[in-house]
């Protein structure tokens, strides 16, 4: 049995040949390729830019030209008027609700607002008694 053990099957014996062959193409391959000269880095060609009036630039070496942002005048926004109103219960009307109490709201909402009878226009003593000042 130890000599079935010992002996090497042709397939193996072909195989561990194969890899060697690769090993030393693999090599070979490598030694070659260091021996020849890495390109060079190409030089940085010029260009005429018509939108720079003709003007001769190298891409390489220029930077890119950043416009400025110039702010524009903040508007002041229109004074709105204000009115107080006071509401005896909460009312909802699709998004916007009056809540029971005193509420400040622009004089096109007021318009609408006192279209209900639990609606009313407060005055500015009312307010300021209302919440302490």
């Amino acid at each position: 049995m130890s000599d079935l053990s010992n002996d090497a099957t042709p397939v193996a014996d072909e195989r561990q040949e194969a890899i060697l062959e690769a090993k030393v193409f693999n090599e070979a391959l490598q030694v070659e390729m260091d021996k020849q000269p890495k390109p060079a880095k190409p030089e940085p060609v010029a260009e005429v830019d018509d939108r720079q009036e003709n003007v001769l630039r190298a891409k390489a070496f220029v930077k890119p030209v950043v416009p400025k942002v110039v702010a524009k005048p903040t508007k002041k926004p229109k004074a709105v008027a204000n009115v107080p109103l006071y509401s005896s219960k909460n009312i909802h009307v699709g998004a916007t609700f009056l809540k029971f109490g005193y509420n400040i709201v622009t004089e096109e909402a007021a318009a609408k607002w006192l279209k209900f009878k639990a609606v009313r226009k407060a005055t500015a003593e009312e307010v300021k008694t209302a919440y302490g000042k």
